[in-house]
């Protein structure tokens, strides 16, 4: 690993555009983290953003370690593109959420069609099966069977079909805030590959 990129700031605003870099952390006390188009190399590495009090937003983002998000007073939006027909990451993920979202991963995960439970996942037989398109199209696999309130696990690309050795099950996204909103979107639109001819239904030609 030779290419680190550390940022502690106390107050004021903080902005990262194309970057690439082997780790990425960035600390903050108070004020607004915004990264775009921000690829993360080393496995073994990854990405952390921390804040006291601030919103945080990830557009675009690429990792290939771990990614680290916590705010204790700040809402958590994350982008993730398409790298052809799989997440530009994958692994596992821990989402630590307010009171407030409920409804838990439907209020958190963005768009809904990209989302199944593991139940759905599973279920072979009965007349709501899922299709082998529908199955294709699900980046997000969401546990049913989390035991501890507020919290959300699964796993994110890793159990498409094909994903083979692609898939990092020991990459892991911790996202932990006390009072802010969550929201992580799979950007279906976005490759940021470039390996899709076309742009999928629903995306601007």
């Amino acid at each position: 690993m030779n290419n680190v990129v550390d940022v502690k700031a106390q107050r004021g605003s903080v902005e990262l555009t194309n970057v690439i870099a082997d780790a990425i952390a960035v600390s903050t006390t108070q004020g607004r983290v915004q990264l775009t188009a921000v690829t993360q190399l080393n496995p073994e590495t990854g990405v952390t953003i921390t804040t006291e009090r601030g919103n945080m937003q990830l557009d675009q983002l690429v990792a290939s370690g771990n990614i680290q998000l916590e705010s204790k007073q700040g809402n958590i939006v994350l982008k993730i593109p398409m790298c052809g027909q799989y997440p530009a990451y994958m692994g596992t993920f821990q989402i630590a959420h307010a009171a407030f979202q409920k409804t838990g991963y439907k209020e958190i995960f963005t768009p809904s069609n990209r989302v199944v439970t593991d139940v759905e996942w599973n279920d072979k037989t009965s007349a709501l099966k899922l299709t082998t398109t529908e199955r294709s199209m699900k980046s997000v696999l969401v546990h049913t069977n989390d035991v501890e309130k507020n919290i959300i696990t699964g796993t994110i690309g890793c159990h498409l079909p094909t994903t083979g050795s692609i898939c990092a099950y020991s990459n892991e996204l911790l996202v932990t805030t006390e009072t802010g909103q969550v929201t992580i979107e799979i950007d279906h639109c976005k490759d940021v590959c470039g390996t899709t001819t076309s742009p999928p239904q629903g995306c601007p030609r």
